[in-house]
């Protein structure tokens, strides 16, 4: 049976940055760390992480937020 590896980013619209990345439910990081104050081009987002074999499987939110859910294979 195949198995899956879930990504979870979660993205302040209004500031146009990435709030909180997880994948599996482990933090990979959030809004406290140095790493997230960097304005995001979804489109450029979304092609990289299609390169890296991440599907993108749902999405939802609101004028200022957006959440997006990717799958992967686990090899």
């Amino acid at each position: 049976m195949q198995k899956w590896e879930y990504l979870r980013i979660v993205v302040n619209m209004d500031e146009r940055e990435i709030d909180d990345v997880t994948v599996n439910d482990v933090k990979v990081f959030d809004q406290d760390e140095q790493l997230k104050k960097k304005e995001v081009e979804l489109s450029d987002l979304f092609e990289k992480l299609g390169s890296e074999g991440w599907e993108l499987v749902n999405g939802w939110g609101s004028q200022s937020w957006e959440v997006f859910y990717f799958k992967r294979p686990i090899e």
